[in-house]
C-alpha cells in the first residue's frame, strides 16, 4: 500500500488519496483533499496547494511551526493595521535577539523545541529532533505600542482544518499558543526584552500548556475548558501569577525561577538579579491592585 514518494494509499471511500501526515494528497487533481494549514502564506495560489507551489525548493513535512508575526500599519491592534506574518530575520533586532538569548537558555531552548520540527533553525539554535507540540503552533508575535505591557500571553485558539469530522474519521486540528512583545516600551534593553518573553512563556502559558494539549488531543472539550477556568478563577490578568513570582518557593514561579537562574549564564549574573528583583516589586505592586 505504500506507493508514491513512500506514502500509503488510503483507499477508503474509493478517494485514493495518499497519507502525507499533515495533508492528504489527491494524485489525480495534483491538489490536497482540505485546505493547506500554511495557505494564508499564499494568498496568489489556490488554498489546496502547499509549499508555496513550488515543493523544489520548499519543504514543510509537517504544516507547522514557530510563526512569527509583526503587527503593520499602527501602534497596536487598537489602531488601523493588521498582524503580517514574517520570518525570523524580518523581526526587530531587538526582537530577534530576545529570541536568540532566550534559546540560549536549556528551559528556554526546551520550550520552543517542544513546538519546533527536525531542522528547524531560529538564529544559530537548531532543533534535532521533533518536539512532543509539533503538531501545533508557536505563535510569537511582536508590536510597537509606547505605554502599553510589555508582554502578552493570549489565550490558545482551536483549529480544525479538514472541516467537521465524520464518523470514524480524525480531524487534521492544531492549536495556536500566542506570546506577543511589545518592541516600544520604555525599557529597550536587550535583558528586559529576554525576562518579558521568560515572564509570559514560563509565569504564564505554560502554567496551562501541557495539560491543555493533553485536552485538546483527547477530543475532551469540557477539559479544555476545565484547564482554562482554571487559569484565569482568581487570576484578573495574570495577577495571581504575579504575585507567585514574588515567592521563590512558589510551585507556579518554578519555571521562571529556572529560567532565570539559567539567564545568569548568558547576562551578568547581579544584572539580572537587580533587574528581576525591579520586575518582582513592580508585578507584586500589579498583583495587590488587581486581586
Amino acid at each position: 500500500m505504500y506507493k508514491f514518494n513512500g506514502k500509503e494509499l488510503e483507499e477508503d471511500l474509493g478517494l485514493n488519496t495518499y497519507d502525507y501526515g499533515a495533508r492528504s494528497y489527491m494524485s489525480d487533481v495534483v491538489r490536497w483533499r482540505s485546505i493547506d494549514p500554511h495557505a494564508d502564506s499564499y494568498f496568489s495560489v489556490t488554498p489546496y496547494s502547499s509549499f508555496a507551489n513550488n515543493p523544489i525548493s520548499f519543504v514543510d513535512p509537517t504544516g507547522k511551526d514557530i510563526l512569527f508575526w509583526q503587527w503593520q500599519g499602527g501602534t497596536g491592534e487598537d489602531s488601523e493595521g493588521e498582524w503580517k506574518q514574517v520570518t525570523y530575520n524580518k523581526l526587530d533586532k531587538k526582537t530577534q535577539t530576545a529570541i536568540s538569548n532566550f534559546a540560549k537558555t536549556k528551559s528556554g531552548k526546551s520550550l520552543l523545541g517542544s513546538f519546533a520540527n527536525k531542522g528547524d533553525k531560529i538564529g544559530d539554535v537548531e532543533f534535532t529532533e521533533d518536539g512532543k507540540f509539533a503538531n501545533h503552533n508557536f505563535n510569537l508575535k511582536e508590536f510597537s505600542s509606547y505605554g502599553s505591557a510589555e508582554g502578552v500571553t493570549r489565550g490558545p485558539i482551536n483549529n480544525t482544518v479538514s472541516g467537521p469530522v465524520q464518523e470514524g474519521e480524525k480531524a487534521l486540528s492544531y492549536i495556536d499558543f500566542r506570546i506577543l512583545l511589545n518592541r516600544g516600551g520604555s525599557n529597550d534593553s536587550d535583558l528586559n526584552a529576554v525576562e518579558t518573553l521568560g515572564h509570559e512563556a514560563f509565569l504564564h502559558l505554560s502554567q496551562y500548556l501541557d495539560d491543555y494539549v493533553k485536552a485538546f488531543e483527547a477530543n475532551d472539550i469540557e477539559g479544555m475548558n476545565s484547564v482554562m477556568a482554571k487559569h484565569k478563577n482568581g487570576n484578573p490578568e495574570g495577577a495571581r501569577n504575579h504575585l507567585n513570582m514574588s515567592n521563590p518557593n512558589s510551585k507556579e514561579a518554578e519555571k521562571y525561577n529556572q529560567f532565570i537562574n539559567q539567564l545568569k549564564s548568558v547576562f551578568n549574573p547581579r544584572a539580572v538579579q537587580k533587574h528581576v528583583n525591579k520586575e518582582r516589586q513592580k508585578n507584586l505592586n500589579h498583583a495587590k491592585r488587581k486581586l
